[in-house]
């Protein structure tokens, strides 16, 4: 809901059975991770055992409190370090296609902000033009600050 397409994805797609797209660069280096899978685009074929791992661990894990903090707690249970977490103790890793951040994700969430009130930056429309997507980081699943 929080995504807007410039081009197609089918080229990213393609004879692919899964298909992750990872968050911006910048977020991994906050979090001291060497990447993050996002939760906000995901594809795959039908019945995938990837998504039936998360769903599984989701299950699994709807008591267990991983932080005190509620976005933490967001991050951790549903959103894009559940992602990682399973990707990165998935076996089959082959078939799973990481996106690059600079072709979904381009522009990070503070990047994103400086957009949305207006700053306009040089570094943003270069990120822009090589990128298929970009996702705004709405967060609808948190309280909004007016």
């Amino acid at each position: 809901m929080d995504y807007e397409c410039f081009a197609p994805l089918d080229l990213l797609l393609q004879d692919a059975e899964c298909c992750l797209g990872l968050e911006p660069h910048a977020h991994a280096l906050l979090y001291q991770q060497p990447f993050i899978v996002g939760n906000a685009l995901l594809a795959s074929v039908p019945k995938h055992p990837y998504f039936k791992r998360l769903i599984d661990d989701m299950t699994a894990n709807k008591n267990i409190v991983f932080s005190k903090f509620e976005k933490q707690q967001i991050l951790e249970s549903t959103g894009p370090f559940l992602t990682t977490r399973i990707y990165n103790i998935y076996q089959e890793k082959e078939q799973i296609n990481l996106l690059s951040d600079e072709l979904i994700a381009p522009l990070s969430l503070w990047e994103v902000g400086s957009l949305l009130e207006g700053n306009y930056l040089k570094e943003i429309d270069n990120k822009i033009d090589k990128a298929y997507a970009i996702h705004y980081f709405m967060g609808s699943w948190h309280p909004q600050v007016e």
